[in-house]
């Protein structure tokens, strides 16, 4: 999806949060895009944007059979 909106490939650089010190290896000037989890444990200076992949209509949805109130409205 990068590649698709003009970020060239040779920029990218993939990092597996799954292999311990995988903190070293993430640049704190780089653009970090990782799941929520994962946002949390980055290291001090890299700032994690969130971007929504599931429509908040269906999150709404899902909390409602939850049971869950929703923050989004």
């Amino acid at each position: 999806m990068l590649i698709a909106v003009g970020l060239d490939p040779e920029c990218l650089c993939e990092v597996d949060a799954g292999i311990k010190g995988w903190q070293d290896r993430v640049g704190i000037s780089a653009v970090v895009v990782a799941d929520v989890v994962t946002a949390r444990e980055l290291p001090k200076g890299c700032q994690a944007r969130v971007f929504r992949v599931i429509a908040d209509s269906s999150i709404e949805e899902v909390g409602r059979m939850c049971g869950i109130r929703s923050e989004l409205n």
